[in-house]
């Protein structure tokens, strides 16, 4: 198993198909390595709404893994919208991934949905049906465990971390560390970096480690490109090394 952290590119150093205006940026480069110009990255993330995400934009993106949201039926990202917990929301993702499959299979495309509390993947249950339909084509998943939380499910966060990993954990095609910190105007919980947030990121690996394949890679999300702290990457490494002589 193996850590990587994910820092997103300079616009003014990207190429034609990750300039930030796209949305797409490269991702992962592998701990205690420099990134290769070479090299194709792990993954590539695109940050739009999944559900305006077109089948001529797929084609920029030259093949391979590309993490996305799982979309929302609100123009806003991050408003809470109920419309995105019921049936309309999980119909309106079925028929936009039924329109992007043929696009994705001729070019080498596997979007892998990152599930969020304020999108229609807004919980273990729902992204289950997801992995039900569409799982082993050209569509996976990216877990991002404290992406499914809202504030109301911080006290008893435990509770909640076991069953997302046991649910979610062994069907990942990637497991993402980002941390998130209250936001009081409103009450929401929002990205932070890895070590500023409210969960403890080791804790949050060390939930999921016993559900998760070994091959399954383990990445590391930074806001900026500036490496996270020492300490941090270092107990993370500890409990994938734990972890993986299980």
């Amino acid at each position: 198993m193996h850590l990587f952290i994910e820092t997103p590119s300079k616009p003014d150093l990207a190429s034609d198909a990750t300039r930030a205006d796209t949305g797409l940026v490269a991702t992962a480069a592998r701990l205690g390595a420099e990134p290769s110009a070479s090299e194709p990255p792990l993954a590539r993330r695109w940050s739009g709404n999944l559900l305006k995400l077109t089948a001529e934009e797929i084609g920029a993106f030259e093949g391979g893994r590309v993490i996305v949201n799982s979309g929302s039926l609100s123009d806003d990202l991050e408003a809470l919208d109920p419309r995105n917990w019921m049936a309309p929301g999980l119909a309106a993702l079925a028929q936009h991934l039924d329109s992007l499959d043929a696009a994705a299979r001729a070019t080498g495309v596997q979007l892998l949905l990152e599930p969020c509390s304020r999108h229609i993947l807004h919980d273990a249950q729902v992204t289950g049906i997801y992995l039900n339909q569409f799982a082993g084509g050209p569509f996976g998943l990216a877990l991002n465990p404290t992406a499914l939380f809202e504030p109301s499910m911080l006290s008893v966060r435990e509770d909640h971390l076991q069953r997302i990993a046991e649910a979610l954990a062994p069907r990942a095609q990637a497991l993402i560390l980002g941390n998130v910190r209250l936001d009081e105007q409103p009450e929401r919980l929002i990205p932070s970096e890895p070590g500023e947030g409210v969960f403890d990121l080791s804790a949050v690996l060390t939930a999921c480690l016993p559900c998760l394949p070994l091959e399954t890679p383990v990445i590391v999300r930074q806001l900026s490109p500036v490496t996270g702290p020492a300490s941090l990457l270092d107990s993370l490494a500890r409990a994938i090394v734990s972890g993986s002589s299980r």
